[in-house]
């Protein structure tokens, strides 16, 4: 309904956090190709769910696109969710796009501030038309598939397809809509802490309710079986294509490809145990990154700030403060990484005067300078991933 919920938190800490969070999103995301490309991973639920209607609804997607076609004009005029997609698909990403200034008091501090984000914003917003535009064609496609399944299903009754395209298109692949927020996100604290998690708080209620059938009586053990089956085909083949074709981390858990490896490199029954019990534990918003990549319980803010002040190479501590000014170069930390073979980190540091040896790695390929290519960081786990926004793009 939009009403702000009451807070003990003082107003403008309330404001810092918004303007944090907004930052944290520039950094993570703007610019950076991944971010992009794994928006089309939530297709792999709604196959889940729609079957071959998916199929329909991705030829309808390229119908709307030819001269003459009114079929995207039908969608607009028709759905209740579709005309607020752009852009507002994750709340800390519809907060950057559509967000006003935070900041509006007369001191030199935030008069330097909003002179700095007048000059960020457009940039910014124009490095994330990419991950809006691929989420709303991904969304499309949804759309126009469980409008075709849905018109199937109630007999030629167009209001109820209308509304259940919609509720596909939610339950599938995530809205920051305020009636469709998880309640932590409704606060400005609770948005901080679930920075780009708003697609992993729906996909947890999607694996659980409609592919695992919790609280779901509904959900018949034949089609609750049939979906866990289809989520894990898809989500190795969604594998494949990014890690092995693309040649970047998969956005999603590939438990049948990390057993399949597991067994090529004989890897020990522990071993394998222990990678495939991240893979799974990896869909739980919030644990997933704390138990999967180490990551700092809080978001990706509390990371950066504690990166920042545990630091002890200038480096880092340069790159963490840029990303706290939402400076938009997380494409640049990456490619620079796959042209040098060095993290650009230790490289800022030993220009200042840092000693210290630098990791030497492998230079990639042209497509992985585009990309940024796979990262394997140190940490317990087998892998890191970019994910999903709403699952936190690294």
């Amino acid at each position: 309904m939009g009403i702000k919920v009451h807070s003990e938190i003082p107003v403008n800490l309330q404001k810092a956090f918004r303007e944090a969070s907004k930052n944290i999103v520039v950094s993570l995301m703007s610019y950076v190709v991944t971010s992009a490309l794994n928006q089309a991973s939530a297709l792999v639920q709604a196959g889940t769910v729609l079957n071959h209607h998916l199929a329909g609804g991705m030829i309808d997607v390229i119908n709307s696109a030819m001269p003459g076609s009114k079929l995207h004009k039908f969608m607009m005029d028709n759905s209740a969710h579709m005309p607020q997609r752009f852009g507002s698909f994750d709340v800390s990403v519809g907060n950057q796009m559509h967000g006003g200034q935070s900041w509006r008091g007369k001191s030199k501090v935030q008069k330097a501030w909003r002179g700095y984000t007048k000059v960020r914003d457009p940039i910014a917003k124009t490095g994330m038309m990419p991950v809006s535009a691929i989420d709303f064609v991904t969304a499309s496609a949804t759309w126009y598939g469980g409008y075709r399944q849905g018109m199937k299903r109630f007999k030629g009754d167009q209001k109820k397809a209308f509304r259940y395209a919609d509720d596909v298109v939610v339950e599938t692949q995530g809205s920051a809509t305020t009636a469709d927020r998880a309640p932590i996100q409704r606060s400005d604290l609770g948005a901080l802490v679930t920075t780009l998690q708003t697609f992993a708080l729906g996909n947890w209620d999607f694996m659980a309710r409609d592919i695992f059938g919790w609280k779901n009586p509904s959900l018949k053990t034949s089609t609750r079986v049939a979906r866990m089956t289809k989520v894990l085909v898809g989500m190795t083949a969604l594998g494949y294509v990014f890690e092995n074709l693309i040649g970047i981390n998969s956005p999603m858990p590939n438990v049948v490809g990390t057993l399949m490896k597991g067994i090529k490199d004989d890897e020990d029954l522990d071993v394998l145990a222990r990678n495939i019990a991240l893979e799974i534990v990896e869909v739980i918003p919030g644990l997933g990154s704390i138990v999967k990549f180490q990551s700092a319980l809080g978001g990706p803010l509390v990371d950066v700030v504690t990166e920042a002040l545990t630091s002890k190479k200038w480096g880092t501590l340069i790159w963490k403060l840029s990303q706290l000014a939402g400076m938009p170069m997380g494409q640049v930390k990456k490619s620079y990484r796959q042209a040098t073979g060095r993290a650009i980190t230790s490289d800022i540091s030993h220009m200042l005067g840092d000693t210290g040896r630098i990791r030497q790695q492998a230079q990639g390929s042209t497509l992985d300078i585009i990309t940024g290519g796979r990262y394997d960081p140190k940490a317990k786990s087998s892998r890191s991933r970019g994910g999903r926004v709403g699952r936190v793009g690294r």
